[in-house]
């Protein structure tokens, strides 16, 4: 199949999804407030389409599943420790805002999570029989697995340091 015919193929929610998600990474260059709920926005969306993704796509979720969990204690592992090395974030208690420096982290994982996820949906569209093989499967899930887990590393320490910092300060 022709890369032509495969981008015509897409629907348009993927690229709508496509250029939200790389607004939103470039949003995050730059340091910003933003509310606690929506820090949560990406990590929940990757999560979601995550899960979506191995149960709709599968047949052999069971071995993205468990592949997705190790994923998801390695990414987390690895956000945790690239956001350590941000500047901390902070929260104001006068705006209920949390402040986080702005970084380059969310827009690669963005385009590096869009991208694997988009060849591994082509794959399976072109050859559904590799949504019942245990190696695709656990591909998928470890992928998906380690994009989340970054995600949620991230926020969750960039959380840790915002709300340590106001409990000092209270």
């Amino acid at each position: 199949m022709q890369i032509a015919s495969i981008l015509s193929h897409t629907p348009t929610w993927v690229w709508t999804l496509l250029a939200y998600l790389l607004w939103r990474g470039v949003r995050a260059l730059r340091a910003r407030e933003i509310s606690p709920s929506r820090t949560l926005v990406l990590p929940m969306i990757f999560l979601a389409w995550a899960l979506f993704g191995m149960f709709a796509e599968l047949s052999n979720w069971a071995a993205a599943l468990m592949a997705f969990i190790i994923g998801i204690g390695i990414g987390f592992s690895g956000g945790w420790t690239n956001a350590t090395r941000l500047p901390p974030a902070s929260f104001n208690r006068t705006s209920g805002l949390v402040w986080r420096p702005g970084s380059a982290t969310t827009l690669v994982l963005v385009i590096v999570a869009f991208v694997t996820k988009y060849l591994l949906s082509v794959a399976l569209a072109m050859h559904p029989d590799l949504g019942a093989d245990t190696g695709f499967a656990a591909v998928f899930g470890g992928i998906s697995g380690l994009v989340d887990g970054a995600f949620w590393g991230g926020t969750v320490q960039q959380f840790r340091s915002a709300f340590a910092a106001r409990a000092v300060s209270a």
